[in-house]
C-alpha cells in the first residue's frame, strides 16, 4: 500500500467495523410488569405525578394548560393517546437529571399499567 491509500483503507475498515456493531444493537424495548390488582390513579399514579412530573417548570401548568399534569383531565388525555406511557417506559420523562430524579421501575410499572387499564379516574 502506498501512503495515500492507507488512510482511506483505515477509514473504510473503521466504517465497516462500526457498522456491524450498530447492526448488532439490542432492539429489546423497555418492559414493565403489571400487578395482579388494578392500579389506582389516586393511590398509585397521582402521588408519582405530583412528586416527579408536576413540578415547577415541568408539568405543573406553568408552561401552559396543556402541560398541566396536575389537572387530571389534561393528564388523562395525554395518557389515553399514548404519550405518557411512551415517555415513561422509554425513560424520556422525567429525565434522570430532573430536580426530583427519574422514575423507579415500580413507578414506571404503575403508570404504564394504569394507562393499559384505560387511564381511569379511580
Amino acid at each position: 500500500m502506498n501512503r495515500f491509500s492507507r488512510p482511506a483503507f483505515v477509514a473504510i475498515s473503521l466504517t465497516v467495523i462500526f457498522g456491524f456493531q450498530l447492526s448488532c444493537a439490542d432492539h429489546n424495548f423497555p418492559s414493565y410488569v403489571c400487578p395482579d390488582n388494578e392500579v389506582s390513579y389516586l393511590e398509585d399514579v397521582k402521588p408519582i405525578v405530583e412528586a416527579k412530573c408536576g413540578i415547577t417548570g415541568c408539568h405543573n401548568g406553568s408552561l401552559g394548560a396543556e402541560r398541566n399534569w396536575l389537572d387530571f383531565g389534561a393528564f388523562q388525555a395525554k395518557a389515553q393517546n399514548g404519550n405518557v406511557k411512551n415517555y415513561v417506559i422509554n425513560r424520556i420523562m422525567p429525565p434522570a437529571h430532573s430536580p426530583n430524579g427519574g422514575l423507579s421501575q415500580d413507578q414506571i410499572n404503575a403508570i404504564a399499567c394504569w394507562v393499559d387499564e384505560g387511564a381511569p379516574n379511580n
